[in-house]
């Protein structure tokens, strides 16, 4: 695998990864309002980012 910098890779996929981040900051909130009720103390933890 060839190394990449992060500046090209934002600048080729900076619109894609924003998507993605999104989804998958709806997956875990969801993942989590689901599973805490299952598994008290899972997320403790774990740290929100804002």
């Amino acid at each position: 695998m060839s190394k990449v910098s992060i500046d090209s890779f934002d600048t080729l996929y900076g619109n894609d990864i924003a998507v993605y981040v999104d989804e998958l900051e709806r997956v875990a909130a969801f993942l989590h309002d689901e599973l805490i009720v299952y598994f008290p103390g899972l997320f403790d933890k774990v740290e929100k980012h804002s």
